[in-house]
């Protein structure tokens, strides 16, 4: 019988890639499909980061994988293969009234199928039980039977010789981007410069996605003092250095000392070692939300009334006071721009309770 083909193609960094081959792997195997990821090169302004070298067989080992019977299920394509302007996809307004969760079976039993998907296939059958701990349960085994590349795994494997056999916790901070944005946009306030749109883009990121740096601290104390060594990830490596000022360099362990030959695999090694930590101290994200999802352990998110011991004023005003310490000192004085970006801050606290760890956004 012939099966369904589901082509996927993502274009940008390799977390992304991965969160988009294991939604829809886990659909098709849903399915009775067949994956085929195109993996096309990395766009040029990503070669400043991640070099020109970007081929999947850099951070798994896929003819391993193959040789394992998983090219019945998921194959590689390397290439920038376009999909056709007629493609099928299941986003198209026929599978309107099924989608997202509405699936049936029996229409994936018609033969000659195919269907091009640029977007998360995060879709059910209706018979399915779609509660997130069964997804993750799904996801997770589906990326843990697709194996590393060798030099990959060996280096995860002494990374976490060095963080314990017991288990270790990681602490993942959010910084790089989001606060270059703040100190580039944030001197607008008060010019016709600072739109309403921007405004909200700006204040959105640096809620959601961060987090004042003494919301983590009762999470890796009590980490330390439960035996763990915390392994440290970031994207602005700075903030190791303030963090080891209160707790030592023999408890925290920065994850730039993991190395690998190619950034896709030191991309991939840092990935792994994050999903395999029993607990993630982290804030909102798509990168650790999905690390979490697929090791199963605790996901801390740190500025949630659930963990934080700030209370909603209390943390509130310290979101408020470092946004105008840092970028916009200057209005530390103004009543009506604090009140303003108080507002906002709040209105956004209150949405971040509501929102799962990798909400999209």
């Amino acid at each position: 019988m012939s099966r369904p083909l589901f082509f996927v193609r993502r274009g940008d960094r390799l977390i992304a890639r991965v969160k988009h081959l294991l939604y829809a792997w886990r659909f098709a195997c849903q399915a009775n499909g067949r994956v085929v990821m195109v993996w096309p090169g990395l766009p040029s302004f990503w070669h400043q980061f991640d070099g020109t070298d970007y081929s999947p067989t850099l951070a798994f080992d896929i003819e391993k994988f193959y040789e394992q019977g998983g090219s019945e299920h998921l194959v590689f394509t390397e290439g920038d293969f376009k999909f056709p302007a007629n493609g099928r996809s299941l986003r198209d307004p026929e599978f309107a009234s099924v989608r997202n969760n509405r699936f049936e079976r029996a229409f994936f039993e018609q033969p000659g199928l195919a269907f091009y998907e640029g977007n998360l296939m995060h879709f059910h059958f209706k018979d399915e039980n779609p509660v997130r701990p069964v997804l993750n349960r799904e996801i997770s085994a589906l990326f843990w039977k697709l194996p590393l590349n060798p030099e990959v795994a060996q280096a995860r494997d002494k990374a976490r010789r060095e963080l314990g056999e017991d288990g270790y916790v990681a602490l993942h901070v959010r910084r790089g981007d989001i606060y270059e944005m703040l100190r580039q946009d944030m001197p607008k306030m008060g010019t016709p410069e600072m739109t309403e749109p921007l405004f909200k883009k700006l204040l959105g990121h640096y809620v959601t996605r961060t987090a004042p740096l003494e919301m983590y601290l009762p999470h890796v104390e009590r980490a330390i003092s439960n035996g763990k060594k915390v392994a440290f990830f970031s994207d602005s490596p700075e903030n190791f250095t303030w963090f080891v000022s209160k707790f030592g360099k023999e408890n925290i362990v920065d994850s730039g000392t993991f190395t690998a030959r190619f950034p896709i695999q030191k991309a991939i090694l840092d990935f792994s070692i994050l999903a395999g930590a029993q607990q993630i101290i982290s804030t909102r994200s798509n990168y650790s939300g999905l690390a979490g999802d697929i090791g199963g352990g605790e996901y801390i998110m740190v500025a949630s009334q659930k963990y934080t011991p700030y209370s909603v004023d209390q943390a509130i005003e310290l979101y408020q006071d470092q946004l105008i310490s840092r970028f916009v000192p200057n209005l530390s004085a103004n009543a009506a721009a604090r009140d303003e970006i108080q507002k906002e801050v709040r209105r956004l606290y209150l949405y971040l309770e509501r929102l799962p760890a990798d909400a999209d956004g």
